[in-house]
């Protein structure tokens, strides 16, 4: 699949950035376009100097099969900085169980996913935002965006241009000292360009908030991948599942 085809297609990759918008105030939605919540809501965010996150990425392979399932926890300290923790189900054991990924491990998942970028892509008109037909809680409000397809494309592949990369800035004496590493890894920059000239992408988000306070309590992002690779289509998904959590 062609998020792990970067990861491991040549030796491992990965980066995880936070990201967030600028504001505050406070009315009922009902007077407000989807637009102006999302903003009042991300502005309640990003004003409070302190918050918890926790949540999981999914990816789904051409097959509709689940090729990663990761979860992390966060917590977001003085001057927006975000520091987490990934952890991934340990092989075999049925009980939910989980161990630690190694720190090699975490950096390489930091750089591989941004838990809240996409409220920096939507910014700007690149995407349309409404409010969900119904929600589970009075309380709460929830917003369906959709990304502008050519500005989801064009994340995607930087993100993946960006993690084939940082693998060669990662194996630099590798490839200088090995003849057959260097032609794996221009053999794996071809097939990601040629994979990459037909790519569609189709990025669906969902934000769920407190109605009194702005506060949201859930993003959940949906990434479909659609190429064509020896003459056949594929499709893989991202889904990723975010919940914030004031700090007592």
């Amino acid at each position: 699949m062609l998020w792990q085809f970067v990861r491991y297609g040549t030796f491992v990759g990965g980066l995880g950035v936070w990201i967030c918008l600028q504001g505050c105030l406070n009315a009922p939605t009902s007077s407000l376009s989807a637009k102006e919540a999302l903003a009042l809501s991300a502005s309640a965010l990003s004003g409070s100097e302190r918050y918890n996150v926790s949540g999981e990425v999914t990816l789904i392979n051409p097959s509709g099969m689940i090729a990663s399932h990761l979860f992390y926890d966060g917590k977001i300290s003085e001057h927006g900085k975000l520091n987490m923790q990934w952890r991934a189900e340990k092989e075999g054991q049925i009980n939910g169980g989980f161990k630690e990924r190694s720190a090699k491990e975490q950096k390489m998942q930091m750089e591989e996913f941004e838990p809240l970028e996409i409220l920096d892509l939507i910014k700007g008109n690149k995407a349309s935002v409404r409010y969900a037909k119904q929600t589970a809680n009075k309380d709460e409000f929830e917003l369906i965006m959709m990304l502008n397809d050519e500005v989801s494309r064009a994340h995607i592949a930087n993100e993946l241009r960006t993690q084939l990369n940082t693998i060669a800035e990662d194996e630099q004496q590798l490839l200088r000292q090995s003849a057959s590493a260097q032609r794996l890894y221009a053999q794996a920059k071809q097939e990601l360009e040629e994979k990459l000239a037909r790519l569609q992408v189709t990025t669906e988000c969902r934000w769920v908030a407190s109605s009194r306070s702005w506060f949201p309590s859930q993003l959940s992002v949906e990434t479909t991948m659609r190429y064509q690779w020896k003459n056949n289509m594929l499709q893989e998904k991202r889904v990723s599942q975010t919940h914030f959590l004031p700090s007592k």
